[in-house]
């Protein structure tokens, strides 16, 4: 029997409720399950060969587990009704839902007919040529050419100057991005360098390397930025300039601190919390940091 009902409504509560259901192994409920499937797409009943039974449930079941599935699955929850097996609650299931359907069908044929008699057009006063009526066609007036001129000059509508064309007017002109940070860089940092002394050749070289470390951080620097940087070093031997501005590179710090640089390198008083580097005296600095009591 061919079944036009392709969903099966699972009542989960009460198949588990059940005794016989909950009492079944895993691989017996996966077989139940599969049989409720292939008899609801059967029209709520599975054929009564056990041979059919058997080949529903997948080639690889062996002789013992089928079984151990026919008398604890099949023959416990099905019955032989007209040479078909039918699982009681399946079948009343099967014909709620099918009664169910058969009502809303019902209910929408009578919707579409009573829409059809309330319509304005109905299907026969449709007819498929559309041809015009002969009494209804209007004659399209003949308009004359404008008479000539006197004198042969041409026509009236000859005569008549062009039409003025206005030409819209032109749109405002964009206005120019500002630079970014790092056009910026590009430009105000060559001119301070050009027209910057350096106490040394050294100290030059370095200071554009560590702008050269930044611009690659992206760290882009200003004129303004350089001149303080020249300010800080400016108060202190070259030797400490040049501690200073390797300590930055080496760390890759944004900033320059040659008053916390010991002239001729070696470990200086602390830097600030935020530029320790990770070496033991650093680590041991920020755990000392990090047990003070800390203000927010």
């Amino acid at each position: 029997m061919s079944n036009e009902l392709h969903t099966m409504p699972l009542k989960c509560e009460r198949l588990l409720s059940s005794r016989r259901a909950s009492s079944m192994r895993l691989d017996e409920f996966g077989a139940y399950m599969r049989l409720l499937c292939f008899a609801w797409l059967e029209g709520g009943s599975l054929p009564a060969d056990m041979s059919e039974v058997r080949e529903a449930l997948g080639r690889d079941v062996d002789d013992a587990t089928w079984e151990r599935i026919k008398s604890r699955v099949v023959e416990r929850m099905f019955r032989e009704e007209n040479g078909r097996l039918v699982n009681e609650t399946e079948a009343a299931i099967y014909q709620e839902t099918r009664e169910a359907c058969e009502r809303r069908a019902a209910h929408g044929r009578a919707g579409a007919a009573q829409r059809w008699r309330n319509a304005r057009a109905l299907p026969e006063h449709c007819p498929t040529n559309a041809n015009g009526m002969a009494s209804k066609a209007k004659a399209k007036a003949i308009i004359p050419p404008p008479p000539p001129l006197p004198g042969g000059g041409g026509s009236v509508e000859a005569e008549k100057p062009p039409p003025e064309t206005t030409k819209p007017p032109d749109p405002p002109p964009k206005r120019p991005r500002p630079d970014g940070p790092a056009a910026v860089h590009d430009r105000e940092v060559p001119e301070f360098l050009a027209a910057t002394t350096f106490a040394s050749d050294t100290i030059a070289a370095l200071f554009r390397d560590w702008l050269a470390e930044r611009r690659q951080r992206r760290q882009y620097a200003t004129a303004r930025a350089c001149r303080e940087a020249m300010a800080k070093l400016s108060g202190y031997p070259p030797a400490v300039q040049e501690t200073a501005l390797r300590d930055s590179i080496a760390n890759g710090w944004q900033g320059i601190f040659p008053d916390r640089t010991r002239p001729g390198g070696g470990a200086g008083p602390p830097k600030p919390i935020q530029h320790l580097a990770p070496t033991e005296a650093h680590k041991k600095a920020l755990a000392e940091h990090m047990a003070k009591p800390q203000r927010f």
